[in-house]
């Protein structure tokens, strides 16, 4: 699915092994906010409640896309 308003783009470079997974073109013009991933993972080495603010929202993030795709994945195979 398309990437909308309020969403995150980029969330694997907080994770093992801290490289990019997805991209996604911008097909109107677009406001991002870019972070560092080496410079927020070094800031969150630092400050623990920041790394746990930054992994408790970056799970919900993972859980909602697994989510997603595995009920487009029940959908595909559904008998028609």
């Amino acid at each position: 699915p398309p990437v909308g308003a309020v969403d995150v783009l980029g969330w694997s470079l907080v994770l093992p092994p801290y490289s990019s997974l997805f991209s996604a073109p911008a097909t109107a013009p677009t406001h991002a906010i870019f972070f560092y991933g080496t410079l927020l993972r070094e800031m969150a080495d630092d400050d623990h409640a920041l790394r746990y603010e930054l992994m408790k929202r970056v799970t919900e993030i993972v859980i909602a896309r697994l989510q997603s795709t595995r009920q487009r994945l029940l959908e595909k195979s559904a008998p028609s």
